[in-house]
């Protein structure tokens, strides 16, 4: 199921719903992932690629369900098994599973620069605990 959504066209830094797939996104991440997708497209060979997909993968590592992003053609978005939207200012998808909706349900995606870190977080309070990479979640509280 394909949507078309506005974002606002303020300056201030706010968290952006996507009722549809359960998250939220901040400005400041989907512009990163703007800029990923440009990356992507000029300096490693892809042709175009304008989604990017959100989710949960299985069980690596320290075990537990890991946070992913992942640049996709448009033409791998499954329209039975994915949702998507099409983010309209920045001209690209989001996509996700419908398997990681319920994982997914709830998280806040930003993007940090900091002198400890930079990159994209995920911010879930339904996660009981995770490992100390902080990107493998091991359960979720259900209310």
């Amino acid at each position: 199921m394909n949507e078309t959504v506005e974002l606002p066209t303020t300056i201030e830094e706010k968290n952006f719903d996507i009722p549809d797939m359960g998250v939220q996104i901040t400005l400041k991440a989907l512009k990163q992932l703007k800029e990923a997708l440009d990356y992507e497209n000029k300096n490693n060979g892809f042709q175009n690629n304008d989604c990017i997909r959100i989710g949960v993968m299985g069980r690596p590592g320290c075990s537990g369900f890991k946070f992913k992003l992942e640049v996709i053609d448009e033409k791998e978005i499954d329209e039975e098994e994915d949702i998507s939207i099409f983010v309209a200012r920045y001209g690209f998808f989001l996509c996700m599973d419908v398997f990681s909706k319920q994982y997914m349900n709830g998280t806040v995606i930003d993007y940090v620069e900091s002198l400890m870190e930079t990159g994209f977080k995920f911010r879930n309070d339904a996660i009981k605990k995770s490992c100390g990479c902080r990107s493998v979640i091991f359960g979720l509280r259900y209310k």
